[in-house]
Order: structure tokens, then C-alpha cells, then sequence
């Protein structure tokens, strides 16, 4: 086939093809959404290109630099020019097939750059309001413990104070990084939703629970809070993979004054179901 018989819908179809072999793609698309190479490949191609240098079937593109500043990125170019010259011989040097592939490869890192700033965007909206929610969580809770314990001092029940003297230290030395994660989800059937309650990882187990039970004090002690807002979705608890306690170095479940199952006998006592 003579170069002059090329239209640019067929060049771009035989290139495409090239690169869909090279790194393993269905649709050119998801070469922004693929592995960068890493940089410890970077550093190995750096001290021996010719041994660690890109490869068909496995080409991975640097992210971090276009072309013309990546020495990877131009290997990549390199080796798909190389492999069109030698799979369309005939077409000669007619076609410019390093500038084809250079733009192609440019074009890659580009959608990835704006792919990368538009998922930042969006993770850094959800940490801000899973901050700000934990952050509420925690002084909520600080203001029923603190309610609390107030209410069993003037009663001198020792067993109370106690009790909320434990959950306000607690409060304080998990803070709000120790507050339960929380995201809105809509069912598919029907209008309504529910928290998704994810626990800390690096937290204790039992403190779930003791924390449940703080959050519904307001509605077991009615002559001592004002309800106020709109009714609170239902919730539910997502079982964490990881159970460590965030105030001892290990996960036993001793009768350490620190550890919260030291306190479920007492929710029990009280005639609330744990």
C-alpha cells in the first residue's frame, strides 16, 4: 500500500491497534486510567535502558512528565515507532511514526493529569465532610458524657461517675479520628436512605458499642435533654477487618481499667441490650 493511499482515519487505526497491544487495552480511554510506571522502574531504566527499558504487551507510561521531558516516554515512542516500521514496511518513512506516537503518548499523560485533579477534587470534598462529621460526633458525645456526669455527682451514685468519667478520657484521648466513619446510601428500592457506619480500624470494638449507648442517652433520659432537629437516619455498622485498641499496645480484653469491656457489665446492669 502506497503512503499515498493512507487516509488519517486508517494511519490512526493501524497506530491505535499498535498501542492497544502495546499496554494491553481495549479502548484507548483506559490508557489515562492504567498503573504509571513506578518509580522504582524509572531508577532501574535510568542505570540500564536496554535491559529495563518498556516492552511490548507491558508498556507502562511516566505520568509525571510529557515526552519531551521523560527519557521512559520516549523509549515508549521509540519502541511503538519500531514496531510500526517493522509491521507496515511498506508504507516506508513516508509516515512520521514517532511524531504520531509522541502526540498519542502526550495526549495520555494529559487526560491522566486532569483524570488525577478531578479525583482529588472529589476525595478531598469527602475527607473535609467525614472530618467535619466526626468532628460533631465527638463534641455531641462530649456534651452527653459531660450531662451525664453531672447528673450521677449530684446523685452520688459512684458507679455512674464512674462510668462517664471513662467515656469523657476516652472521647478525649481517641478525638475525632477515633469517631466512626460515616457516608449517606440511598436504597435502590424506595426513597430512603441509611448511614453506612464504618469503624476505626485502630479502635477497640467495644467502644462501639459504648458509644452507641452515649448517643442514644438522649432518648433514655428525656427529662435531661431536649430533643431538637430533624429525625436521624437509621444506621448501619459496617464490620471493621482490623480490631486494635487505640488506648492499650495490645487487643486483649483484660479487666485493665483502660479497656472498654470493662464497662459493658455496667450497660447491662443499666437495662441496655449490648
Amino acid at each position: 500500500m502506497d503512503a499515498s493511499e493512507l487516509t488519517s482515519s486508517s494511519i490512526n487505526s493501524k497506530a491505535r491497534r499498535i498501542l492497544h497491544a502495546a499496554m494491553q487495552l481495549k479502548y484507548t480511554y483506559e490508557a489515562c486510567m492504567k498503573e504509571p510506571v513506578s518509580t522504582t522502574q524509572l531508577a532501574s531504566f535510568s542505570s540500564n535502558p536496554e535491559v529495563h527499558g518498556p516492552r511490548m504487551g507491558a508498556v507502562q507510561i511516566d505520568f509525571t512528565n510529557s515526552t519531551l521531558r521523560s527519557k521512559w516516554n520516549q523509549a515508549v515512542v521509540e519502541l511503538l515507532a519500531e514496531v510500526a516500521e517493522s509491521t507496515h514496511p511498506d508504507i516506508g518513512a513516508k509516515i512520521d511514526w514517532r511524531k504520531l506516537f509522541e502526540r498519542r503518548i502526550n495526549r495520555i499523560v494529559s487526560d491522566a493529569s486532569r483524570l488525577r485533579k478531578m479525583d482529588n477534587s472529589v476525595e478531598t470534598k469527602r475527607k473535609k465532610f467525614s472530618r467535619a462529621v466526626s468532628h460533631q460526633k465527638l463534641q455531641r458525645r462530649i456534651r452527653t458524657a459531660s450531662m451525664m456526669l453531672i447528673h450521677y455527682k449530684s446523685l452520688a451514685f459512684e458507679d455512674g461517675v464512674l462510668f462517664w468519667s471513662y467515656i469523657l478520657w476516652s472521647l478525649d484521648s481517641l478525638a475525632s479520628t477515633g469517631m466512626s466513619d460515616e457516608e449517606t446510601v440511598s436504597e435502590k428500592e424506595g426513597n430512603s436512605s441509611f448511614r453506612a457506619v464504618v469503624d476505626p480500624g485502630s479502635r477497640h470494638p467495644a467502644f462501639r458499642t459504648l458509644f452507641r449507648y452515649v448517643d442514644d442517652v438522649p432518648s433514655l433520659y428525656p427529662n435531661l435533654f431536649t430533643r431538637c432537629g430533624k429525625k436521624p437516619l437509621k444506621r448501619v455498622f459496617v464490620p471493621s477487618t482490623l480490631m486494635m485498641c487505640a488506648l492499650r499496645s495490645d487487643n486483649s480484653d483484660s479487666d485493665d481499667d483502660l479497656c472498654p469491656t470493662r464497662f459493658l457489665p455496667y450497660l447491662v446492669k443499666n437495662g441496655y441490650h449490648v
